[in-house]
């Protein structure tokens, strides 16, 4: 059911963006996509967008999308995963069984790199994987039961920060 969970929300962020291109902005646009999403969802869906913050509860919990205007780090976001200083939060997300966020830096990738590694082995993080694609970086840690995965964007304002936690 997480599987058919997770396609849902892959198809009702889709239905969001496409409903703001095509419906405009304002309540009715918002109500319009809200009842659309919760069809497209079933599950006794109930979504509520307020301007730039969308949450969506089901049966299987709460998966909260903040845009640039309202981004935040999440309620309950682990202490020990490092978030880069002095970065810019665009988005956020919070689901059941973990969080998201997104960051945008002005720092060059190599400097945020190695921030992270060190920081992340100072909270005691494993390092389970390094995928380095050149303009693309992916970190994967583990620490008890948890994960953490950051990938990192060469951009060309600095660097984009993908730091995603996966709860025990």
């Amino acid at each position: 059911m997480k599987t058919n969970f997770t396609l849902h929300l892959s198809v009702c962020i889709t239905v969001t963006v496409l409903s703001s291109l095509l419906l405009g902005c304002g309540k009715a646009s918002e109500k319009a996509t809200e009842k659309m999403m919760e069809k497209a969802i079933g599950d006794g869906a109930k979504v509520d967008i307020q301007g730039d913050k969308m949450t969506v509860k089901t049966s299987e919990g709460e998966f909260v999308v903040a845009g640039s205007g309202s981004a935040s780090i999440p309620e309950g976001f682990p202490k020990d995963v490092h978030v880069f200083q002095g970065a810019t939060i665009t988005s956020s997300m919070k689901m059941a069984d973990g969080m998201q966020v997104v960051l945008q830096s002005r720092e060059p990738m190599a400097k945020v790199r190695a921030t992270y590694v060190e920081t992340m082995k100072a909270q005691d993080w494993t390092e389970e994987s390094v995928m380095d694609a050149g303009d693309t970086v992916m970190l994967s840690y583990t620490k008890d039961k948890r994960s953490a995965v950051v990938v990192l964007l060469k951009d060309p304002k600095g660097t984009v920060i993908q730091v995603s936690t996966k709860l025990d």
